[in-house]
């Protein structure tokens, strides 16, 4: 009887704590849930100054930490592979802080860890391209034959859009650490009709996380730190009257801060950084994103 009775009591006492413990996580994990009045009072807020919201917000906003990244670099065989289709006899010469490769009509420049390459005879379809969706499958196609060192990076479609007359198509990679997408690692590459004849690729390979847990500012509260910059940039006096913009997408990515020193391209490509947490956001206006400092809500204009 005495063994049975401590047995209850010990299990009455597991239950109450897992209670306690359910409890306290739930607690915690509202603490950090953007609800659906936060949402309509940023919507209201923004079409006030004449912002569209169309896609949803965040719901989540949990303290984040850091990524520490290190430069990814492709040896010489990688580089004809990759650029050159594996031809053999490309030339090589190092032109003060740079090292140019060429190979017939095709040329890359690899310049503080950025490789930016270039086709005057890009490979066609049959007929041309003509479409985004032709378009697309050639940049595919590049992505699915990188070599093996690559699927760390785990490179994905991200954007695209019309620039005169070519498409741009941009690809990022996705850290499985952290399940988020990585700004600041990218694949861009220009469609004409003749093929692809341009593209630029800059990455860093993830270690992992680095650094404490932050509180990060919730979605709503980027949006109106946003509103005072589009409305110095874009909703002055004379353009009160236009059409509103149109917010077309926000996430949270990781990225360099590009207003670093060490996040600027004359010096993100040969040092070990850190990511940051920012809050990404699309209008109609430009094809380049804002990006919110998650941990300080600072709006950056500047793009990669």
């Amino acid at each position: 009887m005495k063994m049975d009775r401590a047995v209850n009591i010990i299990l009455v006492f597991l239950i109450a704590l897992n209670a306690g413990l359910f409890l306290l996580n739930y607690s915690d994990s509202m603490k950090f849930r953007l609800d659906s009045n936060s949402q309509k009072a940023a919507t209201a807020l923004l079409l006030q100054n004449g912002i569209e919201l169309s896609v949803p917000l965040p719901k989540t906003f949990r303290p984040m930490r850091q990524l520490h990244m290190e430069p990814f670099h492709l040896t010489t065989e990688e580089i004809y592979a990759v650029f050159f289709n594996g031809a053999a006899n490309v030339t090589e010469a190092e032109e003060f802080d740079r090292t140019v490769y060429q190979h017939r009509d095709k040329m890359l420049i690899v310049q503080n860890g950025i490789y930016t390459f270039y086709d005057n005879a890009p490979d066609a379809l049959p007929g041309g391209v003509h479409t985004e969706a032709a378009a697309r499958r050639l940049c595919d196609g590049f992505i699915r034959r990188l070599p093996k060192s690559f699927r760390q990076l785990s490179f994905r479609f991200d954007d695209a859009y019309k620039r005169d007359d070519y498409f741009v198509f941009e690809y990022r990679s996705y850290d499985r650490t952290s399940k988020t997408t990585v700004y600041s690692n990218y694949f861009t590459f220009c469609v004409t009709t003749e093929g692809i004849d341009h593209i630029i690729f800059s990455a860093h390979s993830s270690g992992g996380y680095t650094g404490e847990h932050r509180s990060i500012h919730s979605p709503d509260e980027a949006l109106f730190e946003l509103i005072n910059v589009l409305n110095i940039l874009y909703l002055n006096p004379e353009q009160i009257s236009r059409e509103p913009l149109r917010i077309t997408r926000l996430d949270l990515v990781y990225s360099f801060d590009p207003t670093s020193v060490g996040g600027t391209a004359a010096s993100a490509g040969l040092l070990s950084q850190k990511a940051l947490p920012f809050y990404r956001v699309y209008i109609t206006e430009r094809n380049e994103p804002f990006l919110i400092n998650a941990y300080t809500n600072a709006v950056n204009t500047v793009s990669f």
